[in-house]
């Protein structure tokens, strides 16, 4: 049995009321309200229905008595992140993995920005210590499972793509590669090595570990040639 806790948040309603009554020959009590309205006086409230400019992180909140505009901007732009909190239980295990295994606490660093001209950068990193080691007695586990398990720091994508030609794709750097869709049987989908500590517990975005290459694609009607260099070998963890 698996238990995983994980710690991952405008309506903009306008109402508008027309009244418009044709009204002729009544006396000085007589009021007349038309629908087109010129020359509002300073109390006046207006709305366009047609507004441009606005950005994907601006709210805009309109009721009868104001207009409020609020802008949300991160400190840099293109940087996010992701806090995760991760508690394992195994009641038949044998000690020292009995009970609560792991305490485990990642951080997750993303940077993903596209510049004038179509160059896109990517880079993300994913740190987490499990305190599960620090709980319980360190003794009971072999200096092997603690070096790989207890705390890391891997650089995951670090590349950066563009065109080079019309049809004439590029990616080059540290990148996961995916030919075919199986996480566990892989037949072609070999460029990238997985981690396989623990089975079952990796995120599927994290399975794949990244390796630095080059990615072309020449696209030719309704085809795509995709030569690839690999400059790095790596191996499943």
């Amino acid at each position: 049995m698996k238990l995983f806790s994980a710690v991952l948040l405008s309506t903009i309603v306008i109402y508008a009321n027309g009244v418009a009554d044709d009204m002729d020959g009544f006396d000085d009590k007589t009021e007349v309200v038309a629908d087109d309205m010129d020359g509002f006086d300073d109390n006046a409230k207006e709305t366009k229905d047609d507004m441009d400019g606005f950005g994907d992180d601006t709210n805009t909140t309109v009721d009868d008595n104001n207009i409020s505009t609020s802008t949300h901007t991160s400190l840099i732009e293109g940087l996010s992140g992701e806090l995760t909190e991760q508690v394992v239980y195994s009641p038949k295990s044998k000690a020292p993995h009995d009970g609560i295994n792991s305490v485990k606490s990642s951080l997750f660093l993303d940077y993903d920005h596209k510049f004038e001209g179509g160059v896109r950068v990517k880079i993300n990193a994913k740190a987490y210590y499990d305190a599960i080691y620090a709980i319980k007695d360190k003794n009971d586990f072999t200096h092997q499972e603690i070096d790989q398990l207890e705390s890391e720091v891997e650089l995951f994508d670090a590349f950066v793509e563009g065109k080079m030609a019309d049809n004439i794709d590029y990616k080059i750097g540290r990148q996961v590669i995916v030919w075919g869709r199986s996480d566990t049987i892989r037949v072609t989908d070999i460029l990238n090595p997985i981690d396989n500590r623990v089975p079952g517990m990796v995120d599927i975005e994290d399975l794949r570990l990244p390796v630095n290459m080059a990615k072309f694609d020449y696209f030719a009607g309704d085809w795509r040639v995709t030569p690839i260099v690999i400059f790095e070998q790596r191996f499943s963890k």
